[in-house]
């Protein structure tokens, strides 16, 4: 259950996981790149946050993690995100964008359009396995583990509505079968949001965790392993990626592409 006073704790833990394998995450919104500099203990701990773009650091404290949390708690476990930061907080994108991606329990919620930071009913999925989740029974388990295959409803929704009910690669339209399939893998930092998502038949789902199925970022063509020429999926290479329905942004984010093109193989981590 999510406790408000370990949440340090929770980030510390987790930051320090990252920065042992050197894991990258995303800002939302704009896609930029941040990874864990280092972790000084001089006085108190401070997680030292790289912005790779531009190689500038923010550092992220314990202070800034209780305002973030207070600020929660103050909003009902729901506040609105912003990107000029958390009033009243001192705290810029990097620092608050960064406690999101790395507390297992805080997470972006899309509603109308509106983008918020919430608490989870369960914790994230991490690299390194369920932060702090002791389930009660198997259920609990079996839930989350749905949850994160399937992404949240309004990730789901979101994607069937843009792509009209249609896989993206093969054109199958039975939503059945459809999949809200996470680009960049919500265990790496991918946003459950539609930027970062593809609407997969549940077979093309998997190969393309697996990285035997990819989305070329610069030509949008799906581009199939030759571990699979002799399979039926070899006639979809080279076809186009389905655009969506809405012409400002036919295309899912072009950074998210790209990061699953440098790693095809770091698919959804599978619970059950």
């Amino acid at each position: 259950m999510f406790i408000p006073e370990n949440s340090w704790i929770e980030v510390l833990r987790e930051a320090n996981r990252h920065r042992e394998q050197g894991v990258m995450w995303f800002s939302p919104k704009q896609s930029k790149p941040y990874r864990i500099a280092d972790i000084t203990n001089v006085n108190k701990p401070i997680v030292r946050i790289l912005r790779t773009q531009n190689n500038t650091i923010d550092n992220v404290s314990e202070v800034k993690v209780f305002n973030l949390i207070n600020h929660l708690i103050q909003n009902n476990e729901r506040m609105l995100y912003d990107r000029n930061g958390i009033p009243g907080a001192s705290m810029d994108v990097a620092s608050f964008s960064s406690i999101v991606h790395l507390h297992p329990w805080l997470d972006y919620s899309t509603v109308d359009n509106v983008r918020y930071i919430i608490v989870r009913k369960f914790p994230k999925v991490s690299l390194f396995g369920i932060a702090t989740f002791s389930p009660e029974d198997g259920r609990q388990l079996q839930r989350a583990a749905r949850n994160i295959r399937r992404g949240q409803w309004n990730f789901r929704n979101d994607l069937l509505e843009l792509y009209e009910h249609t896989c993206c690669i093969s054109g199958t339209k039975l939503d059945n079968v459809l999949d809200a399939a996470h680009i960049i893998p919500h265990s790496f930092g991918g946003l459950t949001d539609a930027s970062n998502g593809l609407l997969l038949r549940a077979d093309l789902h998997n190969l393309f965790d697996d990285g035997l199925i990819g989305v070329n970022p610069i030509t949008y063509k799906i581009e199939v392993s030759e571990s699979l020429k002799d399979s039926e999926y070899w006639e979809l290479n080279g076809s186009d990626l389905r655009k969506r329905n809405d012409p400002a942004n036919p295309y899912p984010s072009i950074q998210t592409l790209i990061w699953k093109q440098a790693h095809p193989n770091e698919g959804s981590i599978e619970l059950d």
